[in-house]
């Protein structure tokens, strides 16, 4: 299960609770990163106070990674037909251009699957 790392503020994205003192709790106990300690927390919380949204994640994984395949897929083809057919890039230059937009095209389904849910359950928790 992957979160936003960049959040500064370290809160639940459903219900808002701090993790902060879960995570100075967890890097006490344990010699680990910061962000290795935010991820423990957070999947402890989500699996015990909002067990619902865990199961529906865990649902929607294999959904995310088939997308995952299928956008990564048309990413690679579309790209290649425009660099090396449309403008005829040399192939030298464009092989990592494409390997690094279908990575990204990969990994965007999940994550808007996963926000979406998110989301999903903030607003039933109002």
């Amino acid at each position: 299960m992957r979160f936003s790392r960049r959040s500064t503020s370290r809160t639940c994205p459903i219900c808002g609770y701090s993790l902060q003192e879960d995570i100075e709790k967890d890097l006490a106990s344990d010699a680990g990163s910061k962000s290795a300690a935010y991820t423990e927390a957070i999947v402890t919380h989500i699996q015990t106070v909002h067990p619902d949204f865990w199961n529906w994640q865990q649902s929607k994984r294999r959904l995310g990674f088939g997308l995952g395949i299928v956008t990564s897929a048309l990413t690679g083809i579309g790209l290649f037909y425009l660099l090396a057919i449309v403008l005829q890039v040399p192939g030298g230059n464009w092989g990592g251009v494409i390997a690094t937009f279908s990575s990204v095209g990969f990994l965007v389904p999940y994550a808007l699957i996963t926000r979406r849910g998110a989301e999903h359950f903030q607003s039933t928790m109002a």
